[in-house]
């Protein structure tokens, strides 16, 4: 999706106003001559910001950059902040006067990336003098992988003695990534080498930073390298699938969106295609589901169209599950995954919609099929309102499933109000056996007191 020129002028507008704030908050700590001023000129690939923007067509890229250019640089690039422009410490001072403002961020970082290489000593003196805290270990860890554009071994070394073994952690992963930024494959060699002694969960975070990096300098030598990563071993698989999925989201997030998915189709067919393809499909589906769900039925021939689609519809439930519901309301009945997804829709859903998920969930077919998400949502909704929650256990069709969830609901409602579950125990109308279960169940430890009806399905 590219921004719309409204979305582009009101970014660059707003730019404008924080180089300004930046140049007047800073100037009471800049003397004459002191400090590093540093063009806030963006590298050609890096992402800008958190947010995913896809661009499909590279002409509205160069547009879209043509007008961000326009808007907020010079005819040398440097970015305007009033007469003689902003410098690095006016930038931290107008962050730390507003840390939580992402503009003053994103300024901020996109300095730290224009430092050069002689400037790199008096700004890590500036930032090593803020206040402790999270603000400063990301501004640290930021230059240090800056740093490592220049002199990879010695942002090394810098970030491995660091005395927190967290931003050690850090602050290593970020100059492996600028180090894969100038320099992959040497990033790579020390990363397989005996000089790094980091192993296991944090070593593969270590390979997921060096191929952000090599993604943003060459996404297709990054894409190339990990198809041929061995698949031997089934830790080989998942760290190739982890690895192919780095490389997707970092195109991604440059917006190269049908790249991806042009290389992704020169994969084999196999599990390793299918993570790249869910991969695109997941991120795809927060931005633009639409164009993401018509994708999909392009693929509907394939094999791992099943596994694909619950990729999607995973990541359509997380910002839209009515959405989603209407989707799997229209699939064909006699479809196998209808189950699956209903189950899955609403345990997320119940997690912040109760009502709404019950609702819907008591507008489809009570069968087998479904039994599984009414067992979800029964055990939800048990804590809630355990009379209602003993209405949906009773309408699953699976005895041996049904006599688990009325015993776990039992339980809540004996720990809750054990005289009204005295009174529906009389008028119940369950096998004796049952009943005769369910009233020697223990109450449960929680003693929550339930506050909202969420409602039952009508007994069957």
């Amino acid at each position: 999706m590219s921004l719309s020129s409204k979305k582009v002028l009101l970014l660059a507008g707003a730019w404008c106003v924080t180089v300004g704030v930046a140049y007047f908050a800073g100037s009471s700590l800049t003397e004459s001559g002191e400090g590093t001023t540093a063009a806030a000129t963006a590298r050609p690939g890096t992402s800008s910001g958190g947010a995913k923007t896809f661009i499909i067509d590279s002409s509205q890229a160069d547009k879209t950059a043509a007008i961000l250019g326009s808007a907020g640089a010079d005819e040398s690039g440097e970015l305007s902040g009033g007469a003689g422009g902003v410098t690095l410490n006016q930038a931290v001072a107008a962050y730390l006067a507003n840390p939580g403002s992402r503009l003053a961020r994103q300024q901020l970082s996109l300095m730290i990336q224009s430092l050069g290489a002689d400037e790199i000593s008096g700004a890590l003196a500036m930032i090593e003098e803020m206040p402790a805290g999270s603000n400063r270990d990301r501004l640290l860890a930021e230059l240090v992988g800056q740093w490592a554009t220049y002199d990879p071994q010695a942002a090394i070394v810098y970030a491995q003695s660091l005395p927190s073994m967290q931003l050690s952690n850090f602050a290593l992963n970020e100059a492996l990534q600028g180090w894969a930024r100038v320099d992959p494959q040497n990033a790579l060699a020390w990363w397989s080498s005996d000089a790094n002694t980091v192993s296991g969960r944090e070593g593969n975070r270590q390979l997921d930073s060096i191929l952000r990096g090599y993604s943003e300098l060459d996404p297709f030598g990054a894409f190339q390298y990990v198809s041929a990563m061995s698949e031997d071993s089934v830790e080989g698989r998942r760290l190739k699938n982890r690895a192919i999925e780095t490389v997707v989201d970092s195109m991604l997030e440059q917006g190269r969106l049908t790249d991806a998915l042009a290389w992704t189709s020169q994969l084999p067919a196999g599990e390793t295609q299918t993570a790249a393809l869910s991969e695109i499909l997941e991120d795809w589906t927060r931005y633009d589901p639409d164009a993401a769900s018509a994708y999909l039925e392009t693929l509907s021939g394939r094999d791992d169209y099943s596994e694909l689609r619950n990729s999607m519809l995973r990541s359509w439930t997380r910002s839209d599950p009515a959405s989603v519901a209407d989707y799997i309301s229209g699939m064909d009945a006699e479809d196998p995954d209808v189950g699956r997804l209903t189950t899955m829709l609403v345990a997320e859903w119940g997690r912040y919609d109760l009502a709404a998920a019950g609702e819907w969930l008591n507008s489809q077919p009570a069968n087998e099929e479904t039994d599984r998400a009414v067992a979800m949502f029964t055990f939800q909704a048990a804590s809630e309102d355990p009379a209602g929650a003993m209405t949906w256990a009773e309408s699953i069709t699976s005895d041996q499933m049904k006599g688990r969830l009325m015993n776990r609901v039992a339980s809540e409602w004996k720990a809750q109000d054990p005289e009204a579950f005295a009174e529906y125990l009389k008028s119940a109308d369950i096998p004796d056996t049952l009943k005769a279960e369910l009233e020697n169940v223990q109450p449960s430890g929680s003693n929550r007191r339930g506050g909202f009806f969420w409602g039952g399905r009508p007994p069957r």
